[in-house]
């Protein structure tokens, strides 16, 4: 159910970037350019047709970071939104990435509560990166062995 994204799919990934994430909606070449990165993997949920939820990761040596998940708002508290996360974290654990990163909001409580029920755990701050002043919180999941 969950596949690499293509370019056929920008045009739903943009439409649900924008209905998500307003201004900071990602541009059509942000995610365009997602496609041709051999370190990243912009994956889709198509249900019934086009993508109603996506993933994007990127991977440098063994660290992972999850740089964007969302679901399109009709397909929301379905779990989709975990499954993505879960097949991120395998993607990222086949090419031996250690550990993942994400950051989220502070003030975005359902977010963090799935992320944590998925095996991330705090780890970090970022005073005042969202604007205007929000807090990032810093999220991060072993994958490998403990040092």
């Amino acid at each position: 159910m969950i596949r690499s994204a293509r370019a056929a799919d920008l045009e739903a990934l943009l439409a649900m970037e924008s209905s998500l994430f307003g201004q900071g909606a990602w541009s059509r070449a942000s995610l365009a350019g997602e496609l041709d990165e051999p370190q990243h993997w912009l994956a889709v949920a198509p249900i019934h047709g086009p993508p109603r939820g996506y993933i994007s990761l990127r991977c440098v040596v063994d660290e992972a970071e999850l740089l964007r998940v969302g679901v399109h708002s009709d397909f929301q508290r379905q779990g989709l939104a975990r499954m993505l996360i879960q097949a991120g974290i395998a993607w990222a654990g086949e090419r031996g990435a250690q550990r993942i990163f994400l950051e989220v909001s502070a003030l975005n409580t359902p977010a963090r509560a799935l992320y944590m029920s998925c095996g991330f755990e705090p780890c970090g701050l970022r005073k005042g990166y969202y604007s205007p002043g929000v807090d990032a919180l810093l999220l991060a999941k072993p994958l490998g062995p403990r040092p």
